[in-house]
């Protein structure tokens, strides 16, 4: 791992260094064989980034073992196969392979759009009420089946890591907060800021942004980074 670890320091671009870097520790920390690391990462809701990158890694460092899982994304997975979380048929398809491929490793980031304080204040009060229900039903039922995941992944004994924003009313949830009193869960908050998100600032100028978010996760290792 020490080898690895230094090899890929001088290979990964900066902004997925952290991430890369921290999930080989959380591996090694936790002892997983190669074998069980066939599918160690799985994104939900995310286009492939973490597991883009470790694709791009095996084939630069001889004798990686840790390689990418799957990608569920509302658009595509990792071969461009469409799923729609949205769709009763595409859940089962996504619990299925969840299933059958044990990825050590879930990260979720559910759409917060309209769990936002911000778009909720501003935004829906501009909206139709068959279009709020609409979108209530839909952030619910993304947001549930994350949370069904991640129950899949603390029943066979692996982990989930999980972020929204501090303030989305996500967290208000019930099903939520009842996942959260898992004796094996936990959560951290982290400003952004500190793993170099940027936004546009005077005259377009990229500007570091805040963005306090808080992640929940079943791995000790992750939460403590």
């Amino acid at each position: 791992w020490d080898q690895s670890l230094r090899r890929l320091a001088s290979t990964m671009p900066p902004d997925l260094r952290h991430e890369v870097d921290d999930l080989l520790r959380l591996y090694a920390q936790n002892g997983v064989p190669d074998a069980s690391a066939a599918r160690a990462v799985a994104e939900l809701y995310s286009p492939p980034r973490v597991t883009s990158e470790l694709k791009r890694l095996r084939r630069r460092v001889p004798g990686m073992t840790l390689v990418p899982g799957a990608t569920f994304d509302l658009e595509e997975d990792e071969n461009g196969v469409a799923y729609d979380a949205l769709t009763a048929v595409d859940r089962q398809r996504i619990r299925d392979r969840v299933i059958r491929d044990k990825p050590f490793l879930v990260v979720g980031s559910p759409k917060c759009t309209d769990y936002s304080k911000l778009t909720v204040n501003l935004q829906h009060p501009k909206m139709s009420e068959e279009e709020l229900r609409r979108r209530y039903v839909e952030r619910e039922v993304l947001l549930r089946f994350a949370v069904e995941i991640y129950c899949i992944q603390l029943a066979a004994g692996r982990h989930f890591l999980h972020e929204h924003p501090l303030g989305a009313r996500s967290w208000e949830e019930r099903f939520v907060k009842t996942l959260l009193s898992h004796p094996r869960v936990g959560s951290v908050v982290a400003d952004q800021c500190r793993f170099g998100l940027r936004i546009p600032g005077p005259a377009g100028k990229p500007m570091l942004a805040r963005k306090p978010t808080r992640f929940m996760s079943s791995a000790p290792a992750i939460l403590r980074e």
